[in-house]
């Protein structure tokens, strides 16, 4: 085969499903990003990323910040009842604002379409 065919070929390979499991996973951290890993660490409870109001013109006195540490656990879809979620076992902690597929959540872990999601925090 010639060296040009053969590239093609091993480019065509790489777009198969199935075919990433081999790949190198590369991570695009900015240094914000680095700078909350560093933060959250240990989960401390007290680090809060992206504090401040997202509506500076629209402030409420009786507004809570509702970023920080979450307990969170993945489960079936069929297996919750909205009015009397079981959550006796937390899966772990989730850094809230950040989807559970980004680093900076904690998770990196995907929502696959038969299963629910649910986070708990106390007030």
């Amino acid at each position: 085969m010639r060296e040009k065919d053969m590239r093609i070929k091993d480019l065509l390979g790489a777009i198969q499903p199935g075919m990433h499991k081999n790949r190198v996973r590369q991570e695009l951290i900015t240094q914000w990003g680095q700078e909350v890993l560093e933060q959250s660490q240990n989960h401390d409870a007290e680090y809060i990323p992206l504090p401040e109001y997202p509506r500076p013109q629209m402030v409420r006195d009786d507004y809570e910040i509702l970023n920080g540490w979450w307990e969170y656990r993945f489960g079936r879809a069929s297996e919750w009842d909205a009015k009397k979620v079981c959550f006796h076992q937390a899966d772990g902690k989730i850094l809230v604002p950040f989807s559970p597929e980004t680093k900076l959540s904690g998770v990196e872990r995907q929502l696959q379409p038969e299963e629910s999601l649910w986070y708990r925090r106390t007030f």
